[in-house]
């Protein structure tokens, strides 16, 4: 039994720190690539030290008391994380119904002026959603950090024009760097175009749906969400980020 429970801390411990070495490499370094590492490195160093670290637990109290502390901590973290994310993912694929005055993307990453893949699918969704309501009005926001040659806001506009949406159709935000303002942004855009009542829907990544028409709602925008599918193989990084943001969300009360 020992073994076997040496060797899972080794495998699940050196799986987790993998999963952040390898997407280091290939994306921004945010929240969600850090916590696997943050989480596994433990976890490979009992199982690497796991015959004195089992003398240690035998010793005493103080022992015994670190063995049940590590043992209910990550429980409780898989718990957490289990529950969450199934929360997440219930609310973030749920569609809003087509003939909105008004569809809002938010933005994400660019490579350069290029959008990321995460951000592809966000305007596939939006583009979809267009071709099947001809008289919404597509507001797309995000601003410009220092990597992206252009604003999201315009790469998303060049990108929905090069599929085939009307320009006249788009409006550009390009000074929003949060969802926050995304919505803060955007509304009096809305109110210009469509109306003070105008029925408001969003697109962004399905495990990102739920805290964002939590934080419209706190711009003064009730909005809908009309989620996209979010890139495979790293979703369970997207899960892990935003089960931390929710909770920073609902403890300083911007939920």
């Amino acid at each position: 039994m020992k073994m076997l429970v040496k060797y899972l801390l080794l495998l699940i411990g050196a799986l987790l720190c993998a999963d952040t070495a390898f997407f280091l490499t290939r994306t921004s370094g945010h929240l969600g690539i850090w916590l696997p590492g943050i989480l596994g490195l433990p976890l490979l160093l009992m199982g690497l030290f796991y015959t004195p670290l089992c003398a240690f637990f035998a010793s005493g109290r103080a022992g015994q008391a670190l063995k049940w502390a590590i043992i209910l901590i990550y429980s409780a973290l898989v718990l957490f994380f289990a529950l969450t994310s199934l929360f997440l993912y219930k609310k973030g694929h749920a569609r809003a119904a087509y003939s909105a005055d008004a569809i809002v993307v938010l933005g994400c990453h660019l490579y350069g002026a290029r959008p990321s893949l995460t951000l592809t699918k966000r305007l596939d969704a939006a583009v979809e959603y267009l071709t099947h309501s001809p008289d919404t009005v597509c507001f797309v926001t995000g601003g410009q950090d220092g990597a992206e040659t252009v604003s999201e806001g315009a790469a998303m506009r060049a990108y929905l024009i090069a599929r085939g949406i009307d320009p006249s159709r788009i409006v550009t935000e390009e000074k929003a760097k949060s969802t926050y303002e995304n919505f803060l942004f955007t509304l009096p855009l809305i109110r210009a175009r469509c109306g003070e009542n105008a029925r408001v829907v969003f697109t962004t990544t399905a495990f990102h749906t739920y805290r964002s028409a939590r934080t419209a709602r706190r711009a003064g925008l009730e909005a809908e969400g009309y989620s996209a599918p979010g890139v495979w193989y790293i979703t369970f990084n997207d899960y892990l980020r935003e089960c931390v943001a929710l909770t920073a969300y609902a403890v300083t009360g911007r939920l």
